[in-house]
């Protein structure tokens, strides 16, 4: 059986795929936190990362959704 330590750096290190429409964009603490309707969790968005950004605050203001990969620690890391 797998250990619990295995299993978080696994967990980390896996990419899932989503879609939806942005809801809200929140500035805490430096970082972007992003809400969708269809997840519990919140999404953050790596710093620097203005290109992302972009289409996530299109997808807010026109209600367009948006295909999304993110890793194991909710953080977006592309955008179809």
């Amino acid at each position: 059986m797998e250990d619990m330590e295995a299993y978080g750096k696994r967990l980390r290190a896996a990419r899932m795929r989503s879609q939806g429409v942005v809801i809200q964009i929140v500035s805490k603490n430096g970082e972007l936190l992003i809400a969708f309707p269809t997840h519990d969790g919140i999404f953050r968005l790596p710093p620097g990362r203005d290109d992302l950004l972009a289409r996530i605050r299109r997808s807010h203001e026109m209600q367009e959704k948006i295909a999304f990969t993110f890793d194991g620690e909710l953080t977006i890391v592309s955008i179809d």
